[in-house]
């Protein structure tokens, strides 16, 4: 993605099919060029098969594992080496 203006993170864990109408509402309402990082703990959450599918309609989404530790303060720490540059 070129010209992104906004990175916005978001951990999970264990969503699942909750996830779908969060990203569906935050990609209706940012209107600046921006990204969606999904940060999961581990490839078996629940989540990761939602945002691979969502990923593919919608394309400022992005699942990126995190593979510093689990928790939120990992997952913002993964994210923020796996953003694309500005």
């Amino acid at each position: 993605m070129a010209d992104l203006e906004l990175t916005i993170v978001m951990p999970v864990f264990k969503e699942g099919e909750a996830v779908e109408p969060v990203l569906r509402a935050m990609t209706a309402a940012v209107s600046a060029p921006h990204e969606i990082l999904v940060v999961y703990d581990f490839d078996e959450d629940p989540t990761v098969p939602v945002i691979g599918r969502l990923a593919a309609e919608l394309p400022t989404v992005r699942g990126l594992s995190n593979d510093l530790g689990r928790g939120v303060h990992n997952a913002e720490r993964r994210a923020f080496g796996g953003a694309q540059p500005w």
